[in-house]
């Protein structure tokens, strides 16, 4: 029996995690705020310590990136912090930990996809606290996965793809940013990938270490994915706002954002032999069927 302690309960990630099929026989565990409160490092320890689980998975984060520029301590905690505690208490049960970072642990500087190796250089609150909880687990503990991705969604949490169906019903237009482009990633995909990951890693005690994980498919600007949202919903949804691109330096916002959020994924491909379907096919999944609170538009119910 392999037990596995998975972190953030809640959140559209650990969702994601508990509808996947995992390996028999192991046992997984949710743990969610009110059971273990991640500011509480003292807490974080001995939950782990009383379990004494075989690997842990953290899902948890606090992902107000633009609140973050003004709650850095709670960010700090959450992000960085917790994930230290975890590190170190998995060490002393001899526990695997993945952890899912971002990719705003990078400059996003023009250039190509980033990998693995390049330099961690955050431009915000967010992504300095995910750089300072990804140097923490690997300090505490070799027998470890960080797993970078970007831009995730699904149909019911609170992210891109929900946003933009919920802003386009009260309005005819809707602006969106231009100019900063990456590759969306499908939170079952994703949790599909890690599943698949931790059990390669912890049944050949083999390929530790930092991995990016993304869906495939052609990078695309947050106007490009907007466009991409409705027409995949049209089918149910009914008018569709008119999507005005606009600059990133014109949108206000507390935290600076990556120009580019491409992340390299060839590490994982060679390594597990990962390729996520390109994220254009998991986005019409998701949005094959109205989503929770929407009805069929009349115009396309006749």
């Amino acid at each position: 029996m392999t037990s596995v302690l998975v972190f953030g309960a809640h959140g559209q990630l650990a969702r994601a995690l508990a509808a996947c099929l995992w390996p028999r026989p192991w046992r997984l565990r949710f743990i969610d705020r009110t059971a273990c409160d991640l500011t509480d490092f003292a807490a974080v320890r001995q939950t782990i310590l009383g379990a004494k689980p075989d690997v842990i998975l953290n899902a948890a984060a606090y992902t107000a990136v633009d609140q973050a520029e003004s709650e850095p301590d709670i960010a700090w905690a959450v992000n960085a912090l917790a994930p230290a505690a975890m590190a170190e208490a998995a060490a002393c049960v001899g526990a695997a930990l993945l952890h899912v970072s971002s990719d705003y642990v990078f400059s996003g500087s023009l250039g190509p996809a980033w990998a693995e190796e390049d330099e961690t250089r955050p431009l915000n609150v967010y992504g300095a606290t995910k750089v300072a909880s990804e140097q923490a687990v690997r300090a505490a503990l070799p027998r470890h996965l960080i797993v970078r991705t970007a831009w995730v969604f699904d149909q019911t949490g609170r992210n891109f793809v929900t946003t933009m169906l919920r802003l386009g019903r009260g309005s005819s237009k809707l602006s969106v940013v231009n100019d900063q482009f990456g590759r969306p990633t499908a939170a079952g995909d994703l949790a599909r990938a890690l599943v698949h990951m931790v059990h390669a890693a912890v049944t050949m005690d083999s390929g530790w270490g930092t991995y990016h994980v993304t869906n495939s498919g052609p990078t695309v600007m947050w106007a490009g994915f907007a466009d991409a949202i409705f027409q995949a919903a049209s089918p149910w949804y009914g008018r569709q706002p008119e999507i005005a691109p606009m600059r990133a330096c014109d949108y206000l916002s507390a935290a600076r954002r990556p120009t580019n959020s491409v992340l390299n994924t060839a590490k994982a491909q060679h390594t597990f032999g990962l390729t996520l379907r390109p994220w254009e096919d998991a986005l019409r999944a998701a949005l094959a069927q109205p989503l929770p609170g929407y009805c069929i538009a009349r115009a396309h119910a006749a």
